[in-house]
């Protein structure tokens, strides 16, 4: 077993051992798919506001993004987004971009209970607390996720009147999308050497996403708040806390700074064009 002590060297005896190029081409392909799912997923509720191309799409997703990123509970997505309509749709705008997020949230819970109970039933009865724990501080955060200028009752209205077919597609897309991000970190893991079965694996992993997700603060600091929850989590099955902190460093990196930082090129170019236009 490899303790922190040896961490660094470990994961560099690993790294040459591995073909690297193609393990980091596969990776880096798990985060493309991981963002395509989340544009198309934007896409299919976008299209009930007005027309909208793949590309118009991709501009939106990645500019709310950079903006999501400095701010808790990503509540940048929503002024992102509304950026680029007109005044008198922001307000569906900001709606849509509430059902949007509350699709991903809702299979990130389903997933991270499951993980929970499994984690509990096979090895120990703290994990049960650990989940209802989670989900009371779910609906304490469905509670105050009131977008401005809508009651619960207009988000439940206006949730009904889009189409059933973009809705479905919407929620389609957020299990693959999960799927995807779930398992690239697994995948991480995995080449790493750590010597856990997969169940046991997305157990931890599932459940570090749903426990994540129920703290608002930036997404600048999320790494951190996963980082502590990932390790809290696979030190109970005494996986380096090194390697841990190495993987959860590299999906940030992957899933989240790098598309923040393609998006500050489209809002950096959107407000060059609004200056032009004014």
């Amino acid at each position: 077993m490899v303790t922190d002590g040896d961490g660094i060297q470990y994961l560099w005896q690993v790294a040459n051992q591995q073909q690297l190029i193609p393990w980091l081409v596969g990776v880096s392909l798990l985060s493309v798919f991981n963002w395509l799912f989340e544009v198309f997923k934007w896409k299919q509720l976008a299209e009930v506001i007005r027309p909208t191309l793949f590309k118009n799409a991709y501009q939106q997703t990645i500019g709310a993004q950079t903006l999501a990123i400095l701010t808790p509970g990503r509540l940048g997505e929503y002024g992102g987004k509304a950026l680029f309509y007109p005044k008198g749709q922001k307000g569906k705008v900001l709606a849509f971009t509430f059902y949007h997020n509350m699709h991903q949230l809702g299979i990130t819970f389903v997933a991270g209970v499951l993980g929970l109970f499994y984690l509990s039933y096979t090895y120990m009865a703290s994990f049960i607390v650990i989940g209802f724990l989670a989900m009371l501080m779910l609906s304490k955060l469905l509670k105050r996720q009131v977008v401005k200028g809508y009651s619960l009752q207009q988000l439940y209205n206006t949730y009904k009147a889009i189409p059933l077919k973009n809705r479905a597609w919407n929620m389609l897309l957020s299990v693959m999308r999960y799927i995807v991000f779930s398992h690239q970190f697994y995948l991480f893991l995995w080449v790493l050497q750590v010597p856990l079965d997969y169940a046991t694996c997305m157990g931890c992993i599932t459940a570090m996403y749903l426990l994540a997700s129920l703290v608002p603060l930036m997404s600048l600091l999320d790494v951190v708040l996963k980082t502590g929850i990932a390790v809290s989590l696979f030190t109970v099955f005494k996986v380096p806390a090194i390697i841990v902190l190495g993987v959860t460093v590299l999906m940030w990196i992957c899933n989240t700074g790098f598309p923040a930082l393609l998006g500050t090129f489209v809002v950096g170019n959107f407000k060059l064009k609004s200056t032009t236009v004014c």
